[in-house]
């Protein structure tokens, strides 16, 4: 089993967990809360993560002008 682990775009440390790579493909688009720092981010498809919230922002930013 290939564990899955990523580095935190907000708090920048690694995590590493028991989820297997394979299981995490069926959420790549989901959020997912940082163990280190609680913050959400969301898993892209080459599973690493992103900042959730930057997305949010992005999102609101285009609707609203």
């Amino acid at each position: 089993m290939k564990r899955w682990e990523f580095i935190c775009p907000i708090c920048k440390k690694k995590v590493v967990n028991d989820y297997d790579v394979e299981e995490i493909k069926d959420y790549i688009g989901a959020t997912y809360d940082c163990p280190e720092c609680g913050e959400t981010v969301r898993i892209k498809s080459d599973l690493t993560v992103e900042n959730f919230e930057t997305i949010l922002s992005d999102i609101f930013s285009e609707v609203l002008f």
